[in-house]
C-alpha cells in the first residue's frame, strides 16, 4: 500500500456537485447558519451576559422577599393587634 503523503485536498469537484444539486445550497446555507447560532450562543455565554442577568433577577427576588419580611414583622407589631383581625391574612 503506496501512499502519496505529498497529495493536496482539492474540494471543488464536490462543491461543483453540492451547488449542482437543487437542495446543495439551502443545506450548505443551513450548515452555515447552525454553525452561526452556535457561535453566537458560545460567545454570548462566555461574555459573561447571562450571568450579570441571572445576579440582577437574585436581586431582584431577594428585594421582593425581604420587603414581604419587613411587611410581616410591622405585622407582628403590637400597636397592630386591635386592627389585626380586620386584615384577610391567611
Amino acid at each position: 500500500m503506496a501512499t502519496n503523503l505529498n497529495s493536496e485536498l482539492n474540494l471543488t469537484p464536490l462543491l461543483e456537485r453540492i451547488i449542482d444539486n437543487p437542495y446543495g445550497v439551502i443545506v450548505c446555507s443551513i450548515v452555515l447558519f447552525l454553525v452561526l447560532v452556535v457561535a453566537i450562543v458560545f460567545f454570548i455565554a462566555k461574555s459573561g451576559i447571562l450571568s450579570s442577568i441571572r445576579e440582577h433577577q437574585d436581586h431582584k427576588i431577594q428585594r421582593i422577599n425581604d420587603e414581604i419580611k419587613d411587611q410581616e414583622k410591622l405585622l407582628d407589631d403590637v400597636s397592630f393587634e386591635k386592627y389585626k383581625n380586620k386584615f384577610n391574612i391567611i
